[in-house]
């Protein structure tokens, strides 16, 4: 299994997540339940996720990267990958739809990037779901946040600043240089801000860096059309 996991990892650093869970799938057919095998099984669906254009094709990938994770976690409890992907697929069903169903999942997200950190405090992921999650939650009307703050008393309500969203993300990339995401989301939250000099200083750093997930060509489309930038030559 170990070389399966191995080419699994080399398919989905080259761009191709169907190529990496093609590797894994005769493992996953035989019911493995090996938390390394099944945090890279939700890894590859979560890109696919990102990938998908339609929200209901994009959710199934998503609920099936929370399956594969939640085995995972009852594979391993102390291995912090299966809880990260978990809260990765659970943030991103959070983005899409109303407030009665981001909310729960935000919470969700939340409370397992925080385990992760219990786990390894110095994982540059968890630290960039939670500025990606307090981004996404500033973002939301002021009377929104106030209503929901008052009725739920969610933490996730109550910590969500800019300046915690930004002190995440510059963490996420002070332990992760290379992720793409990380800068990406840093770029948007500037964006929000309106500093778009630091928008653009941010997307400066991020260009040079290497592609490492399939989704990394996605978030570079996404930062250009924030910043209004012409495609790439």
């Amino acid at each position: 299994m170990r070389q399966a996991l191995a080419r699994a990892d080399s398919a989905f650093v080259a761009g191709s997540a169907p190529g990496s869970l093609s590797v894994l799938q005769p493992w996953l057919d035989r019911d493995v339940r090996d938390a390394a095998l099944l945090w890279r099984a939700a890894r590859g669906h979560v890109a696919l996720g990102i990938l998908t254009p339609t929200r209901d094709g994009a959710d199934a990938h998503y609920q099936q990267a929370a399956a594969h994770a939640r085995a995972a976690i009852i594979a391993a409890p102390s291995d912090p990958d299966g809880v990260y992907w978990l809260a990765v697929a659970q943030g991103r069903r959070a983005l899409r739809g109303n407030f009665h169903r981001i909310l729960p999942l935000a919470v969700e997200t939340h409370t397992l990037a925080q385990r992760v950190l219990a786990l390894d405090p110095r994982h540059a992921g968890a630290h960039g779901i939670l500025g990606k999650l307090y981004s996404e939650v500033r973002k939301l009307p002021w009377m929104i946040r106030k209503l929901a703050a008052a009725v739920t008393r969610q933490d996730v309500l109550r910590l969500a600043t800019w300046e915690a969203a930004e002190r995440h993300l510059h963490r996420a990339i002070a332990l992760d240089s290379l992720a793409v995401i990380h800068h990406a989301d840093l770029v948007q939250l500037y964006v929000r801000q309106g500093r778009l000099p630091a928008a653009r200083e941010a997307f400066a750093a991020m260009r040079p860096l290497p592609n490492r997930t399939p989704a990394d060509t996605l978030f570079r489309r996404e930062v250009r059309s924030l910043l209004e930038l012409p495609p790439p030559d």
